[in-house]
């Protein structure tokens, strides 16, 4: 299932057709969605751009960085008692965002939902 997605796939499968011969690997479909059942329309009909405001009150920079899923993902660094909106466009149901220092200093945690209603989080939390 992972090779479905892969470009290479695809590439190879060209290179070992001929003029009278049909490949052996099928070429893959340009949509990599297609070997799981899924259009690139089902995919965007489950994900939310939701608007999010950080705001930092704290007298140092910050990172912010969120986790949806497996994997926690860098949204944008906060200067000191300054704010930033940053689009969130996820698939996540419930988005954990988290702040901290640029010495690893964790300032606050916060779970929201990701329903594409504009959310506000202030940092310390």
């Amino acid at each position: 299932m992972n090779a479905a997605a892969t470009d290479s796939v695809a590439a190879i499968a060209e290179l070992e057709r001929s003029a009278g011969n049909e490949s052996q690997v099928p070429a893959m479909n340009a949509d990599p969605f297609a070997a799981y059942g899924l259009g690139y329309n089902d995919v965007a009909t489950t994900s939310s751009e939701t608007p999010v405001w950080l705001v930092n009150e704290t007298t140092r920079p910050l990172i912010v960085t969120a986790r949806g899923g497996a994997e926690r993902v860098l949204i944008d660094t906060v200067e000191a008692a300054d704010s930033a909106l940053v689009m969130v466009n996820t698939r996540a149901r419930t988005v954990e965002v988290s702040a901290r220092t640029s010495e690893g200093v964790t300032i606050g945690t916060v779970a929201l939902p990701m329903d594409s209603e504009p959310k506000r989080v202030a940092f310390p939390h």
